[in-house]
């Protein structure tokens, strides 16, 4: 339901869109594969794959896509974590 909510608040803006949602890590690395991104919003919290570690890997394979990270937690750490594997945000 929340990912609903983002991905309505981002459509309501002239000149984004929505390319695609993913339940997990692993299903986001498929879908970019086969669908081109300018940025990607993520929770550190996911199954199958969390979220630092596919930033990592998406900033290997696609370097160019930014990645933000939304998140309940509010640890230092785990900003710290994010931005060292290549969140932007």
């Amino acid at each position: 339901m929340f990912r609903d909510v983002i991905k309505k608040c981002i459509e309501e803006v002239p000149g984004l869109k929505v390319v695609g949602t993913a339940g997990d890590g692993l299903e986001l690395l498929e879908f970019l594969k086969k669908s081109p991104a300018d940025m990607i919003i993520l929770d550190i919290a996911m199954p199958h794959l969390q979220g630092i570690e596919v930033t990592q890997q998406i900033k290997k394979l696609f370097p160019q896509i930014k990645i933000l990270i939304l998140t309940m937690h509010k640890s230092k750490e785990h900003v710290f974590r994010a931005l060292s594997a290549g969140a932007d945000g």
